[in-house]
């Protein structure tokens, strides 16, 4: 039990490390002149301003929380523990604030543990939105030595939402894979303006069968400003019931294209499949 706690925590260590690389872009109307956000442990993001002219300065109320300082055209903030901070940019034609709480990341991983198709997910504990999560596994043998890295691609996860994956581990090269020793990283994507809804409700999910593919559609009914991100995991199995392959998908939705067909290639080796974990948000900004 302490070996397994001890390895829990060097697990928790390496993710919280991986997310110090977690960039992505913001773009800020400078008429809005504060905004309240909420940024992870870890997570670094490069934000641009429109309308807010040339950066002239920019400071961080704790820098011990979350830091900031001036990047290219506009700045780049890194968050460094829980807590509250507020950071002031000015330009030379206006002044933008942001209200920031910094919290820790949610997100459980399920590790691969077995060699060929290897179900994988993620799960969004918390209460943000992740466009995107990319996690980079680490395969080691029982002495330590690593094997080999394989990357999975999670899209749409939501608040208390899950997005499945399968990686392919080659008996070949992974033969003398220790599961037990398995390591990853972690980074995502996720925009700070947008606001998020859960829509899943009103969105119809049906898929059908045809010439060995898998056809997904969805459809909505929504009028209003917005986008809707509709989300889905589509299982299958051989003819002993063994998960062969997983596809993680997503469409994208509005007002002038209400409904969306996604066809999936069915494996050679799949005789049955599932459509399942479906998902679907409303963005608004």
């Amino acid at each position: 039990m302490k070996n397994m706690k001890k390895s829990m925590k060097c697990l928790i260590a390496l993710m919280i490390m991986a997310m110090a690389f977690c960039v992505t872009g913001v773009n800020a109307q400078a008429a809005k002149k504060t905004q309240k956000v909420t940024f992870f442990v870890g997570e670094k993001i490069q934000h641009s301003f429109i309308g807010m002219g040339k950066v002239k300065s920019v400071k961080s109320s704790n820098s011990k929380v979350v830091t900031a300082k001036k990047y290219k055209s506009g700045i780049v903030t890194e968050s460094k523990k829980k807590g509250k901070a507020t950071i002031t940019t000015k330009g030379t034609r206006g002044s933008y604030v942001y209200k920031v709480t910094v919290k820790n990341p949610d997100i459980k991983v399920s590790l691969p543990t077995n060699l060929g198709d290897s179900v994988v997910s993620v799960k969004n504990d918390g209460s943000g939105y992740f466009d995107s999560i990319s996690v980079l596994y680490h395969l080691y043998d029982a002495a330590g030595n690593e094997l080999g890295t394989e990357r999975e691609f999670y899209n749409c996860v939501g608040s208390k939402k899950i997005a499945y994956g399968s990686i392919y581990l080659s008996k070949y090269r992974y033969a003398n894979a220790d599961f037990s020793k398995t390591t990853y990283e972690i980074n995502w994507n996720r925009s700070l303006r947008a606001k998020f809804k859960d829509y899943t409700k009103k969105v119809k999910f049906t898929a059908t069968e045809s010439n060995g593919k898998v056809n997904v559609k969805t459809s909505m009914s929504y009028k209003g400003k917005g986008y809707v991100y509709a989300g889905y995991s589509v299982f299958f199995y051989d003819a002993a019931g063994n998960v062969v392959e997983v596809r993680d998908s997503y469409h994208f939705l509005y007002k002038k294209q209400k409904t969306k067909t996604y066809s999936i290639s069915k494996p050679n080796d799949a005789v049955s499949w599932k459509l399942v974990n479906k998902r679907a948000y409303l963005e608004t900004r």
